[in-house]
């Protein structure tokens, strides 16, 4: 039980486990699928997987990350603009809102965001 309003909770450290075997298990996945991702920039691999936790790797209701094809090409052939401003017309886009300003322009630009 983790509820907390029942009296459950976890450990910092167990949580912080779990975020990071969940994030090496999405990397994994994401780098199967799309071997040229390794090539990428560490902030460009960022925004993707970030995207791939986000949406899953499977599609699901014609939004899950392999249904963006345009997209994906676009970035393993370096269009980076393109693929941002593909990332800011989707409907994704408007449902996350400022966090798809912040990774189309992580995207376009290489760099990572201030903090």
């Amino acid at each position: 039980m983790i509820d907390k309003r029942k009296g459950g909770r976890l450990p910092d450290h167990i949580i912080e486990a779990l975020l990071e075997w969940d994030i090496h298990e999405h990397k994994t996945a994401m780098e199967k699928e799309l071997p040229w991702v390794r090539q990428l920039s560490p902030v460009r691999q960022a925004v993707l997987l970030d995207m791939h936790f986000n949406l899953g790797p499977e599609p699901f209701d014609g939004d899950g990350f392999k249904d963006w094809p345009i997209f994906l090409r676009q970035v393993r052939d370096g269009q980076y603009r393109a693929a941002a401003q593909n990332m800011r017309a989707t409907l994704w886009a408007k449902q996350v809102g400022r966090r798809a300003d912040r990774l189309s322009t992580m995207m376009e630009k290489d760099q990572w965001p201030e903090a």
